[in-house]
């Protein structure tokens, strides 16, 4: 019988490091509702693992014998501890189409299949949907989660001008701040971002918009998607106005792309990820509502 190789060793200093980032996050916004068999099962945190974290200082509750944890923890422990999770096999394909030749183009099939969030109502659910270059439509369907009520064509090309250098000099002065996922009310913060050190996606966005209006620079928020098979990931990023086009900037998202080791380290931070996304709306942060309400959608991706 062959034996099995030995778990890979993660350095103690590597989950103190992650719990004490964790840590910052007010208590009061976490949600413990996930159990040490979902963390085992979605994101390979055995119990050797998590008796390591949980000595590291991870905040938990327990619910008579039930040990419960906030998904959030879960989530950036499995990233920044590179676990084998759907994030982790997500980002593989984020870095094969950032790495690829200038100027290749990728063209895909987005199905939008969002869930009733208003059960009960009667006639077919109807959605109002956020798609490419700012346009909005309804569509009628189950809301089963499952059917896709709008199926839209994406084409995304690996070819974008480089930040101008006020814009890189901008973004250098948040360069220690690194990208974790956040509960929403702390990811808008972007007082708790400067002070904790760690941002999301949406803090990151803001903070070069504002920051580079004063500067002078025409930019904008963009929400839309991280294009990607077999599922697309709804993203949050700014944009700058370069040669006529806006041209997508996220700093954040790639050097937690290198930190999660999905990334060269010194892949350049300015360098824009727009092979990889498709802004569907830069007015408000819903991609689907129902009867002004978000429903949980699932994007099924595909190449076309």
């Amino acid at each position: 019988m062959t034996a099995r190789p030995a778990p890979r060793a993660i350095p103690t200093e590597r989950i103190e490091g992650v719990v004490d980032r964790l840590r910052r996050v007010p208590l009061v916004e976490r949600s413990f509702c996930r159990t040490a068999d979902y963390a085992r099962r979605q994101f390979r945190i055995d119990g050797p693992l998590l008796s390591r974290v949980l000595d590291a200082g991870l905040p938990h509750v327990r619910a008579g014998d039930e040990l419960l944890l906030d998904d959030f923890d879960l989530l950036n422990l499995a990233l920044f501890l590179r676990m084998r999770s759907p994030q982790r096999a997500a980002m593989r394909y984020w870095a094969d189409v950032l790495t690829r030749p200038a100027g290749e183009e990728r063209s895909y099939l987005i199905d939008y299949a969002p869930a009733c969030p208003l059960p009960g109502h009667p006639g077919p659910c109807r959605f109002l949907c956020c798609l490419p270059g700012d346009e909005e439509r309804v569509a009628e369907g189950p809301g089963d989660g499952v059917t896709p009520v709008v199926t839209v064509p994406v084409t995304l090309t690996n070819d974008w001008p480089d930040a101008p250098e006020p814009l890189v000099e901008l973004m250098a002065e948040i360069a220690d701040v690194e990208f974790y996922r956040l509960p929403h009310r702390v990811k808008w913060d972007l007082d708790f971002m400067l002070s904790a050190r760690i941002g999301d996606c949406l803090g990151f966005a803001r903070y070069l918009v504002e920051h580079g209006a004063r500067r002078g620079l025409p930019m904008r928020m963009a929400f839309g998607l991280i294009v990607a098979p077999p599922y697309s990931t709804p993203h949050y990023w700014a944009e700058v106005r370069l040669d006529g086009r806006w041209v997508p900037v996220d700093p954040g998202l790639v050097r937690g792309m290198a930190a999660w080791g999905a990334l060269a380290e010194e892949w350049p931070a300015h360098r824009s990820p727009g092979a990889l996304l498709v802004n569907l709306t830069t007015r408000h942060g819903l991609l689907v509502s129902h009867g002004g309400v978000h429903p949980p959608v699932s994007f099924r991706t595909r190449l076309g």
